[in-house]
C-alpha cells in the first residue's frame, strides 16, 4: 500500500501568518503548496486536503483612493479567481480556508462581538463584506468555507510587535486617543492550532473569530507594553493627530474599537494556549525586536 501524505496549499506563504503555516504543516509531515494568485498551477491544487488563501495588498498605509481600490480587488477578485479555479478541479479540497478580519465590525465600543453580530461601517468592514461573500462560488458547490476574521497577531518574527516594540524600547511609546478602544488580538501559535483545529472539525463553516478570548483595551496594552519592556509611556497621541498623519486609515486602524470574542471556537471547546497578552508578548518579544 502506498501512503499519500496529506496536502494542503497556501497562498501568501511568505507572509507572516503563511510562513509560520508552512512550517507547522511541514513539521507534521503534510506535503505543503505554496502558490501565488499571478500564476497559479491548477495541477498543483489537486489532491488537496485543505487550501488557505491569505493573500492581498497590506492594509498599511495611507488609503488613497488607488490604495482602497487595490486593497479591495486583491481580496473580492483574488477570492473569486481561486474559486472559481478549485470549482474545476477533480478533486476540489474538502475545505477552503480564506482570511478575513475583524475588521468586519466596525468601530462597536465596549459591545461584545461574536460571529452573529451585524457588519459594521467603514472601508474595512464594506471590504471584509465583499471578501467573505467573494467565496460564495466554493460554497455553492460544495466546499467546506471557513472566513476567518482574524485579530491582530502577535508574533516574534515579525507583524505589529516588529513596530511597535522597537518605539517602546526607545522610550517613545504612546497611546492612541483615550485608550478606551478594544484590540482583538491572536497569539501566533494559537493562530496555527486554530486552523487545524478547524480544518478537522468538519461540521464548522462560515466565519470564525480567530482572537484571544481576552480582548484588551488600548490604554490596557499600552501598560503591559511598558511593564514588559521596562520603559515609561510618556505620551498619548490625541485623535485629532492620528487622524492629521494617517487620514482614514489611521482612524479605522487606531482608534476603531472592536471587543471579538471567539465563541464559535468556545462553543466546540479549543483550548487556547496562551489566551493572556501579557504572556504573549512575554513569549513572542524576548530578544526579537
Amino acid at each position: 500500500m502506498i501512503f499519500m501524505k496529506p496536502k494542503i496549499a497556501i497562498s501568501g506563504a511568505t507572509g507572516l501568518i503563511g510562513s509560520a503555516l508552512a512550517h507547522y504543516y511541514k513539521e507534521k509531515d503534510w506535503d505543503v503548496v505554496s502558490f501565488k494568485m499571478s500564476g497559479i498551477e491548477l495541477a498543483k491544487l489537486e489532491g488537496c486536503q485543505a487550501v488557505i488563501h491569505l493573500a492581498g495588498e497590506s492594509i498599511l498605509g495611507r488609503w488613497t483612493e488607488l490604495k482602497k481600490k487595490r486593497i479591495l480587488e486583491s481580496r473580492e477578485e483574488g477570492t473569486k479567481q481561486l474559486c472559481a479555479l478549485l470549482c474545476q478541479l477533480n478533486t476540489p479540497p474538502q475545505v477552503l480556508i480564506v482570511a478575513s478580519a475583524v475588521g468586519y465590525y466596525g468601530n462597536r465600543g465596549h459591545a461584545i462581538l461574536t460571529e452573529q453580530s451585524e457588519k459594521g461601517a467603514g472601508f474595512l468592514a464594506d471590504t471584509c463584506e465583499k471578501w467573505e461573500e467573494a467565496t460564495r462560488e466554493a460554497a455553492t458547490q460544495g466546499m467546506r468555507v471557513i472566513n476567518l476574521r482574524l485579530g491582530i497577531v502577535l508574533s516574534e518574527k515579525g507583524g505589529i510587535l516588529q513596530k511597535i516594540v522597537p518605539l517602546f524600547k526607545w522610550g517613545l511609546g504612546a497611546q492612541f486617543g483615550c485608550g478606551s478602544q478594544y484590540i482583538s488580538w491572536i497569539d501566533i501559535e494559537d493562530l496555527k492550532r486554530i486552523i487545524d483545529f478547524v480544518i478537522h472539525q468538519t461540521w464548522m463553516a462560515g466565519p470564525i473569530n480567530v482572537v484571544s478570548p481576552n480582548p484588551i483595551t488600548n490604554r490596557e496594552m499600552t501598560k503591559i507594553l511598558s511593564k514588559v519592556l521596562h520603559r515609561p509611556t510618556l505620551f498619548t497621541i490625541p485623535n485629532w493627530m492620528i487622524e492629521f498623519l494617517f487620514g482614514q486609515s489611521g482612524k479605522e486602524l487606531f482608534l476603531n474599537s472592536m471587543r471579538a470574542i471567539p465563541k464559535k471556537l468556545q462553543d466546540n471547546h479549543f483550548q487556547f494556549s496562551t489566551p493572556g497578552f501579557e504572556d504573549s508578548l512575554i513569549k513572542n518579544v524576548k530578544d526579537a525586536f
